[in-house]
């Protein structure tokens, strides 16, 4: 501790003691339990999922659908708006809950245009109104796959969208 010129030296010693975690499994749908719901009956097309607010919004890639999860009970609540979601080469990939909106990413692939471009949505109004795209580009260098994940440094306003990507069908 220090004040103007004096100078106090303190030691501290304790023994911590954690106490034991417990944890109540709520719910489980998955393959290992057999237990499903409407939104979980076919798992190979669920591909990623966030936290935000209370609630689960899991990607279905096959149908380009984000689904609403109470995160507490399993229950769907409802589905994400994804009017005007077109674009890649798979059009909804992977979902973020950032700054108390709601992004989520496409896959694009090199090759063709049908596969591009890469594109970020944001819903801004909430997840009952059609997004707006925060990004858009056909600009993947030398990848030939980028989007199957993404993540957020930063936020909305200050921030950096970080990407995996592929160089090519061996790497």
């Amino acid at each position: 501790l220090t004040s103007g010129s004096y100078t106090k030296t303190v030691n501290v010693t304790a023994v911590v003691t954690t106490p034991p975690l417990e944890f109540e499994e709520v719910w489980n749908f998955s393959e290992t339990t057999g237990v499903n719901k409407s939104w979980t009956t076919d798992k190979t097309k669920m591909r990623n999922m966030c936290f935000g607010d209370g609630k689960l919004f899991v990607v279905d890639t096959e149908t380009a659908t984000i689904t609403i999860v109470d995160a507490y009970s399993g229950e769907q609540t409802g589905t994400v708006n994804t009017e005007g979601v077109d674009g890649g080469a798979v059009k909804l990939m992977d979902v973020k809950y950032v700054d108390g909106k709601l992004l989520a990413t496409n896959l694009a692939t090199a090759g063709t245009s049908s596969t591009l471009p890469l594109k970020v949505y944001v819903w801004e109004n909430g997840v009952d109104a059609a997004p707006s795209v925060l990004l858009s580009t056909s600009e993947i260098g030398e990848y030939n796959r980028i989007g199957d994940t993404f993540s957020i440094k930063g936020n909305l306003t200050n921030g950096a969208i970080c990407y995996t990507a592929r160089l090519s069908t061996n790497k």
